[in-house]
Parts: C-alpha cells; structure tokens; sequence
C-alpha cells in the first residue's frame, strides 16, 4: 500500500502515521498489558520487554499492515 503526498508530508513531519483498525484487539490487549506492568510493576516483566518497544509492543516497529 503506498502513500499519499499528505501521508507523506505528514510522515515526514511528525515521524509516525496513525492508521486506523491495524492492530487487532488482542495485539492492543497485550501492549496496554505490557505498558501497565511497566508502570505498576515492571519486575514482573523479562527484562527485554521492561521498555517500549520491546515485548508484545515491537509489533509497532514494522507492522505488515
């Protein structure tokens, strides 16, 4: 899927893109999980996941949608 001259104007100005209905719900499921243990109690948490993006949220980074 290509990007609109907006889009990428938009990109290239802010850094990120919202796209709406790309994650599933329990792929958000597992990153609010993971962004609540990492406020509340991030020793629950494997050290690679204590940070975002890391863990469940590393979708974020090159999501095939």
């Amino acid at each position: 899927m290509g990007l609109t001259e907006e889009e990428r104007f938009r990109f290239d100005l802010t850094g990120f893109m919202v796209r709406p209905a790309i994650l599933s719900k329990d792929e958000v499921a597992a990153i609010v999980d993971q962004i609540d243990r990492i406020k509340h109690n991030s020793e629950s948490l494997p050290p690679e996941h204590r940070a975002v993006p890391g863990g469940p949220a590393s979708v974020l980074i090159d999501h095939p949608k």
